[in-house]
């Protein structure tokens, strides 16, 4: 694994570790879970329910990212997909910037 994804942020992703599986022939990759799903299908849920979010969640769901985009950028680690399904949620309320599988080092 590179040195520049072994850091951990509360705002960001955590990686924890990878394998091989040989029966499927796949690699799996062991990340943090988010209990509370990610940021496009909280969206969805509100569209559906015709409810909105409360002004509260929507800062702090803005500063979480900003701060992990920050993160991210000191290590000169550039996203590149960044979206509401690659925002997510964990039970605590943190919002944690995932999916980094097409990021790039700068």
């Amino acid at each position: 694994m590179n040195s520049n994804f072994a850091f951990r942020h509360p705002n960001v992703v955590s990686y924890k570790e990878a394998f091989f599986d040989d029966i499927t022939n796949s690699l799996c990759v062991v990340m943090d879970y988010a209990e509370r799903g990610d940021l496009y299908n909280k969206i969805i849920e509100h569209k559906k329910n015709n409810s909105s979010f409360d002004e509260a969640d929507i800062w702090t769901a803005f500063v979480h990212m900003v701060r992990g985009l920050k993160t991210l950028h000191d290590r000169k680690i550039l996203h590149r997909d960044l979206k509401s399904a690659n925002v997510f949620i964990c039970k605590d309320g943190a919002f944690k910037l995932g999916d980094m599988n097409v990021s790039k080092i700068a």
